[in-house]
Order: structure tokens, then C-alpha cells, then sequence
């Protein structure tokens, strides 16, 4: 009776794992089943989505089926990417994702991220050049008014020399014409303003063609060096109009002196008369100009120059030579008034050093008298 409970209970169990085992196959014969289905539909999905964007794909090429640089006998007809679309619908991608519509709006998307890409390049290119040319400008700029310093330095070295030999001729007894003027202009030690007077040097009997001429390149190489003071300058270009003035009148009395001595007639350019000009007036001019102060000569031109451009003027030519007289009067006013400053300061300096009571003897005086009167 055990034994056969024993095969009984053992049969049952073989049974048992024969059921498993067949209900097992047929599962996995199901399963297998419904995966071809989804493969077979999927793959029936891929082909209608390959088909359609091929349908409605363009392709924009200049190039043909017969010519093209590829050699491709199909390169008109659009590409479309089947194992892409075979993943993204593994991946579960809705298919309106894939329809040739979805497709062309990414394209274009593509298209307009890749033109801001291409802008923001170019807009950084165009920033890239233009610091490059704002550095290059900053560059030049730099070495430009490094050069500037540079020629300033050398000027005022070149200045410093130029005075230095001034000094040095007035030193040694051997000046040239333009010392006493550079010992005025830049209050060279050793030398009283009061002593130098541009005008005994200018329009003297010492002023010879050959003195103004030296006097005349010797002022130009401190003018060409002393351009920043405004009033150092002035005096200068002052100088230049008043010794060119004299040079030109010193040339011609030497030319028509030479060719009286030599029985010629008076040189071309001197024997004509300047327009509106005549020589029995000239004393006259020089007497309505002399002795006017650079303000009152100011004035006096400023009315000419308007009688002038209003056409006013009765005779435009005479006053037209008046006014050219009247710049060079206005020349030597300003180098007049220049040195009575100078001088005005020099003296306001020495007296500033002097002790004016005890010099006059104004301090001893009355120290007696105030004695006397204590005594008293």
C-alpha cells in the first residue's frame, strides 16, 4: 500500500511538470507571435513614413541625375534616413514627429539657428575688429603723443642751449644781435632790462642789412623752439613782422644807393609806385601812428577793416597801404610795451629787495630826532 501511494503521488508530479512545460511553449509561442506582429506592423509603420517624406522631401540643387560631382544616378531623389526612423519609433516617438511636415519645420529651425549662429559670429568678428582697430588707434595715439613729448623735451633742451650761448656771448663781451633780445625775453641773470632797448637795436643807425639779417634767422630758430608760452611767442612773431619791415626797407635803400653809385636807373620793383601810396604822404601816416599805444593801434585797424568790408572806404587803396603800414606799427608798439613791462617788474623786484628808510637814511634821522626829543 506505500508503494503504490508512492507511484501514485510520483506520477502526479511528472504530470504536473509535463502541464507547466506545455502551457510554457505555448506562451512563448504566443509571445513570439505577437512580437513578429509588432515587428511586421512596425515595420510596415517605417516603410509608409520612408515613403512619405521621400514623397514630399524637396531637394534644391543645381545639380542633376546625369551631372553631378558625385556621380550619383539617383542624387535628385531625396535621402531619408531609415534606420534613424526605424530608432526613433523603438524609442516610442510620436509618428507626426516623422511626417515630412515635422521634418521641413525642423529643417527651418535648423536653418534659423544656423543663420544666428553665422549673425552672432559675424557680430563677434565685427566687436574683434573693432577693439583691434580701437587698440591700434589707442597704439598710434600713444606713440603720436609720445612723439609729442619726445620733440617738446628736445625743444627745451634745444631752448636751454640757445639761451645758455646767449648768456655766455653777453658774458664774454661778444653778443650778437638776437642776445640782448633772448636776455629780455627770458630775463637771462646779469643783465638790467632797463640797458636793452629793442628799438635803438632795430631801427638804429647800428641796424645794417647784414645785422638784421643774422638778427632776422637768429630770432626764427627761438622762435621755432619757444612756441608754448602765448607771450614769449608773440614777442617773437612780433620781432619777425618789424625785422622783416626793416630788412626790406634796409634791402632797397642798399639796391637803389647801388645803382645811383653805378649811374643806373632805380631797380624795377622800387620804381613803382605802390597803389593808393605816394611818398609825400608817408610822413604823414608816420605821424598819425607814432606814439599809439598796441590798444589804440588795435582799434585803429579794427576801423579801417570795417570801412574796408562795408565798402565805405573813400579811397580803399590808400587805406589798404595804411593798413599794412599800421601791422608793422602795431609790431613795434607790442615789443615797446613788452620791455616797459619788463621793466616795470625788474624794478618792482629790486625795490622789493631794498630796504628804501635804511638806504635813504630815513631810519637813522629819525632815531636822532625821536633821541632828541626824549632828551628834551
Amino acid at each position: 500500500m506505500g508503494k503504490d501511494a508512492k507511484k501514485s503521488k510520483k506520477s502526479k508530479r511528472s504530470k504536473e511538470k509535463k502541464e507547466k512545460r506545455r502551457r510554457r511553449d505555448s506562451s512563448d509561442d504566443s509571445s513570439s507571435d505577437e512580437d513578429a506582429r509588432k515587428q511586421n506592423k512596425n515595420e510596415k509603420l517605417i516603410q509608409r513614413i520612408v515613403e512619405h517624406q521621400k514623397k514630399h522631401k524637396k531637394v534644391d540643387s543645381e545639380y542633376t541625375d546625369e551631372a553631378n560631382p558625385f556621380g550619383d544616378p539617383n542624387f535628385s531623389k531625396p535621402f531619408v534616413w531609415g534606420k534613424k526612423i526605424e530608432k526613433q519609433i523603438a524609442e516610442g516617438v510620436d509618428v507626426r514627429e516623422m511626417s515630412a511636415k515635422a521634418e521641413a519645420k525642423r529643417h527651418q529651425s535648423r536653418l534659423e539657428e544656423a543663420e544666428k549662429v553665422k549673425k552672432r559670429q559675424e557680430q563677434r568678428e565685427a566687436e574683434r575688429e573693432a577693439m583691434q582697430a580701437e587698440l591700434e588707434m589707442i597704439q598710434r595715439e600713444r606713440a603720436a603723443a609720445e612723439a609729442v613729448e619726445l620733440e617738446r623735451k628736445q625743444e627745451d633742451f634745444l631752448l636751454e642751449q640757445s639761451k645758455m650761448r646767449s648768456q655766455a656771448r653777453l658774458a664774454e663781451g661778444r653778443p650778437r644781435a638776437v642776445d640782448a633780445l633772448a636776455a629780455l625775453v627770458y630775463d637771462l641773470p646779469g643783465v638790467d632790462p632797463a640797458e636793452l632797448d629793442p628799438g635803438s637795436l632795430l631801427y638804429g643807425p647800428g641796424a645794417t642789412l647784414g645785422l638784421l639779417r643774422e638778427l632776422r634767422a637768429d630770432a626764427a630758430a627761438f622762435q621755432e623752439l619757444d612756441r608754448v608760452d602765448a607771450g614769449r611767442a608773440a614777442f617773437w612773431a612780433a620781432l619777425e613782422t618789424v625785422v622783416g619791415a626793416g630788412l626790406a626797407e634796409a634791402q632797397r635803400e642798399e639796391e637803389v644807393d647801388r645803382a645811383k653809385a653805378r649811374g643806373e636807373p632805380t631797380p624795377a620793383q622800387y620804381a613803382v609806385r605802390e597803389a593808393g601810396w605816394h611818398g609825400s604822404i608817408e610822413a604823414d601816416v608816420r605821424a598819425m601812428l607814432a606814439g599809439k599805444t598796441l590798444r589804440e593801434l588795435g582799434d585803429l585797424e579794427a576801423r579801417i577793416g570795417e570801412q574796408l568790408d562795408s565798402g565805405e572806404a573813400a579811397d580803399p587803396e590808400y587805406w589798404q597801404a595804411v593798413l599794412t603800414r599800421l601791422s608793422v606799427e602795431r609790431a613795434r608798439a607790442f615789443l615797446r610795451e613788452f620791455h616797459a613791462e619788463k621793466v616795470r617788474r625788474s624794478t618792482a623786484a629790486m625795490l622789493a629787495e631794498v630796504d628804501v628808510p635804511a638806504a635813504m637814511g630815513w631810519d637813522g634821522a629819525a632815531q636822532e630826532e625821536g633821541g632828541g626829543r626824549r632828551g628834551g
